[in-house]
């Protein structure tokens, strides 16, 4: 007991998310586990649905991901709506930006420097 599994090491979560496709074959999770604090929704919860009997490991791991995504969209999205000019440019630290699988599935329409 203790030991983290091989497979939840973050280049194997990298190289599991890559094997689905974008959309995580319908499968969505909301990451807001302990609430959110940008935008300010302390009461979030978090969830995941989209599960079949077909839903794979890496459906999860993708979905996972993408529901960040998302998240650190919507933080964006409400700094905008406070009239903050973020020039369409989004600045990513720590890990976020680090990991190949968020690079990979990063919308292009929103331009990252890290």
């Amino acid at each position: 007991m203790g030991g983290r599994s091989p497979a939840a090491r973050p280049t194997n979560l990298d190289r599991i998310g890559a094997l689905a496709p974008p959309g995580a074959n319908g499968v969505v999770l909301v990451p807001y586990l302990d609430g959110e604090r940008t935008p300010l929704l302390p009461t979030a919860t978090g969830s995941l649905s989209g599960l079949r009997t077909s839903t794979t490991i890496a459906d999860i791991v993708r979905a996972s991901v993408e529901g960040v995504i998302c998240g650190l969209l919507a933080g964006v999205d409400a700094l905008e709506r406070c009239d903050v000019d973020t020039n369409g440019r989004i600045l990513a630290v720590g890990g976020v930006r680090a990991r190949p699988c968020i690079a990979k599935c990063w919308p292009i329409s929103r331009r990252v420097r890290s």
